[in-house]
């Protein structure tokens, strides 16, 4: 008697970051119902959201710890850098240019001048003025903590810079 297949789980997708930028387009019927609220808030700007997830007829977004659900619209996709919000980071002094500190990752913004993204930091409960690039951060060590394999991805990739 030959033996069932097992049952695969279902595949997902690498998860994509981008903004809207605009409205994508009239009304809101590409809106999870629920999520309309929270959309219009989010919805025009330049937030980097990640989609991570697709359950037809919606894409769950997120934007650090909100989510929202919509439907596959225009939207404009940017190239990861892999911090996420509220992520641990150090600036870094770039020899003395920068005044080195420990901030958590407030805001990521996609800069569509420079076509780059823009962190915005918090220190010591206080929003830095200053958008920082990818270049001035890398993971902050935590003592006596083990690091995420992103943190360690992370991390390394600011040591070859």
């Amino acid at each position: 008697m030959k033996k069932p297949f097992p049952e695969l789980p279902a595949l997902s997708r690498p998860p994509q970051y981008g903004s809207y930028l605009w409205w994508p387009e009239e009304g809101f019927d590409w809106i999870h119902p629920d999520d309309i609220e929270l959309a219009t808030e989010l919805i025009p700007s330049s937030r980097v959201f990640c989609r991570v997830d697709h359950q037809p007829p919606y894409s769950l977004l997120r934007y650090g710890r909100q989510s929202i659900r919509v439907k596959p619209t225009m939207w404009y996709e940017v190239p990861t850098e892999g911090y996420e919000l509220e992520d641990l980071v150090e600036v870094k002094s770039k020899m003395g240019k920068l005044q080195p500190l420990v901030a958590k990752i407030a805001d990521i913004f996609w800069n569509r001048h420079d076509r780059k993204i823009d962190y915005y930091l918090v220190s010591a409960g206080q929003r830095l003025g200053k958008p920082y690039r990818i270049d001035e951060l890398q993971p902050a060590k935590i003592l006596n903590q083990p690091m995420s394999v992103r943190q360690m991805e992370m991390f390394a990739k600011s040591q070859m810079d």
